[in-house]
């Protein structure tokens, strides 16, 4: 029995001997195949490192151009003054002159303005009081048909109809009509206004 035990255990012994030895060389295996991956890795990235540095060895006089540009562009925009042009070819002029002048343009201009506007309300009136008597006289004929029996109940709402949407179109041409007016009497107020 004592033999047995001795064998048992001398095997053991061997079994886990080799065991772990065989645990080490796949440790040192392991280790193996991470160097060979860092190593190619390295190399990919020294391959990259020299692709970049080439293409940017080809790029840095497009870079130096960009630069100046910007540099240009920057003296350009401090270089220029801020504000409007407005007094800039006043000619003789003082300022105080110039100024009158400016006023006088612009109260020039709103009057052309004024009597354009004006000309064009008077021609939108004529043409809403036509049509308003043009409506009256729709109403009229398609009450007189219907009274003398030329015309059904149908052919009555559609004339009718027609005749609606008419005034409200010769509604919406007042209302443009007023709106007109109040810009009139803006222009009137701009006109008016002293220098």
């Amino acid at each position: 029995m004592k033999k047995l035990i001795v064998i048992t255990l001398a095997f053991f012994v061997a079994f886990s001997v080799s065991y772990a030895q065989g645990q080490k060389k796949e440790q040192q295996k392991q280790k193996v195949e991470k160097v060979q991956k860092e190593k190619k890795q390295n190399q990919d990235l020294t391959e990259v490192d020299d692709q970049t540095q080439t293409i940017e060895q080809k790029l840095k006089p497009e870079k130096e151009k960009v630069e100046k540009l910007q540099e240009d562009v920057e003296k350009t925009d401090q270089q220029q003054p801020k504000g409007n042009a407005f007094g800039k070819d006043k000619g003789d002029l003082t300022s105080k002159e110039f100024g009158q002048q400016r006023a006088a343009d612009a109260k020039m201009k709103a009057q052309e303005k004024k009597a354009v506007a004006e000309q064009k309300i008077k021609e939108q009136e004529d043409q809403i009081s036509t049509n308003e008597e043009k409506i009256k006289t729709a109403k009229e004929k398609v009450k007189k048909q219907k009274e003398n029996g030329e015309i059904s109940a149908a052919e009555e709402v559609a004339k009718n109809e027609k005749i609606q949407q008419a005034e409200e179109k010769v509604k919406k041409m007042k209302d443009v009509v007023e709106k007109s007016k109040r810009d009139i009497e803006v222009l009137n107020e701009e006109i008016l206004k002293p220098e």
